[in-house]
């Protein structure tokens, strides 16, 4: 099978980011707001994304959406007519760090980058995470999420696999 994922790029514009998980999955994430939405166009593109990840045969499409952009609650609405469902809520909070006094270290690092994990551990760590998430079940296996990983970071994927204990 051949992937094009210029195809799905193309379709939603510059204001999405096609995150690659294939050949298992693909993510459309928001980056920014598209001050050209309609209702109707969205509709469309996401039967025609669905289209296409059919044809490619993939287990799952999945789609990010910024709750502060005004088209929000429209597009939720096309999704869940659609036949998506809510996979997780995410909760983003910041904090400045400046004037931060530096607290005694509570915690162990590990990583694959550094060879102090291996891949297996990090595996079995993620999905025991998993499993106690409010989140909904994943139809991947951890073989697949974890595959899905080192194909959307491409090289140097070894970087982001940390583990805090």
């Amino acid at each position: 099978m051949i992937y094009d994922l210029a195809i799905i790029q193309n379709l939603f514009g510059p204001s999405k980011k096609v995150l690659n998980g294939l050949p298992h999955a693909v993510t459309i994430e928001e980056i920014e707001e598209d001050v050209l939405y309609n209702v109707q166009t969205y509709k469309e593109k996401i039967s025609r994304f669905e289209e296409v990840c059919f044809n490619w045969e993939l287990k799952r499409a999945s789609i990010v959406l910024n709750k502060r952009f005004s088209s929000y609650n429209s597009s939720v609405r096309v999704l869940l007519d659609a036949g998506f469902s809510l996979h997780a809520a995410k909760v983003e909070v910041c904090r400045e760090l400046n004037n931060i006094e530096e607290l005694e270290r509570q915690y162990t690092y590990r990583s694959i980058a550094e060879g102090t994990l291996s891949e297996k551990e990090f595996k079995y760590i993620w999905e025991q995470c998993m499993s106690g998430s409010g989140n909904q079940t994943s139809i991947l296996t951890i073989d697949e999420h974890f595959y899905s990983v080192q194909t959307e970071l491409g090289k140097g994927w070894e970087k982001s696999c940390i583990v805090f204990l």
